[in-house]
């Protein structure tokens, strides 16, 4: 499990190096509040995806096996009254893969403190 503070893609490339694994996004189930479409068009984004996509400090992300997902979201639901979103998959492989609407991919950017 990691934040995602400095960005979904980067953040996503930090679990999945430290895991051995690839992860695979689909970016149209990344959940969004209200107005962030209308936000991302206001300042001239094609799409909210940069905005989905940049760091927030509120959201985590966690590698949870199929088979034992609905058990996971039933107590994150009981225990802290939120509800988990499913986004991607784990994959054989390495590296991130965010695929946007229509097919396109994103590149996983984010921020690097240390870079």
């Amino acid at each position: 499990m990691i934040d995602v503070s400095d960005g979904l893609g980067g953040d996503a490339r930090h679990l999945a190096d430290a895991s051995g694994v690839a992860l695979r996004i689909d970016a149209s189930a990344l959940p969004r509040a209200d107005g962030v479409d209308e936000l991302a068009a206001g300042l001239g984004h094609d799409g909210p995806w940069r905005l989905l996509l940049g760091g927030e400090d509120y959201e985590l992300l966690a590698a949870i096996p199929p088979a034992r997902l609905a058990e996971a979201a039933a107590a994150v639901r009981e225990e802290e009254g939120v509800e988990l979103t499913r986004v991607g998959e784990v994959v054989a492989g390495e590296g991130v893969e965010i695929r946007l609407p229509g097919g396109r991919l994103a590149e996983p950017g984010g921020f690097d403190q240390l870079g």
